[in-house]
């Protein structure tokens, strides 16, 4: 018998958000090289792409909702720790439950809107300025993104309410 450790049970939600975060990026490396040919043409050639400020501000919009759940579980949104040192330290293990619990149900309202309103931009053909590029796979992606980071905000928390730090974000 040998002594392994147990298997990270949350392997499942790791996936999806790396799965996300490499969308991300893949959609971050179109956007740079729609900036400079964008840049390049207008400046080289008097000629800007058109409608390349509507595809940039979408594939922007697109970058962060696929980033927001793998830089939570990473840690590498911006914290602030005010109670970080000495006996305060157990005061901020009691609170982050608590705090990841509330941020995860702000997420999910979050998500729920932008699901609504994704179905209302469907049903009044609402659409971006020059290329009429439709809004509502975009509302319906940042849906996404906020329930995936609901979802792992959800998962860390109720680790930490069970003893558990394998779940902490990786900092």
């Amino acid at each position: 018998m040998t002594d392994r450790p147990a298997p990270d049970r949350r392997h499942w939600i790791d996936r999806p958000v790396r799965a996300l975060a490499l969308l991300g990026g893949v959609v971050l490396l179109g956007l740079m090289g729609l900036t400079v040919v964008d840049v390049t043409a207008r400046y080289v050639f008097n000629a800007p792409i058109f409608g390349g400020q509507d595809v940039a501000e979408l594939m922007l919009l697109a970058v962060a909702a696929c980033s927001f759940a793998y830089c939570g579980r990473t840690g590498g949104h911006v914290a602030v720790e005010i109670f970080s040192t000495g006996r305060a330290r157990a005061l901020t293990r009691w609170m982050d439950p608590p705090v990841k619990l509330a941020s995860a149900a702000i997420l999910a309202v979050l998500a729920w809107r932008c699901g609504v309103a994704g179905l209302a931009a469907m049903s009044y053909d609402e659409a971006s300025n020059l290329l009429e590029i439709p809004y509502w796979p975009f509302y319906w992606l940042l849906a996404g993104g906020f329930a995936v980071y609901a979802l792992v905000l959800l998962i860390e928390a109720t680790d930490l309410l069970r003893g558990d730090k394998r779940s902490a974000p990786r900092r």
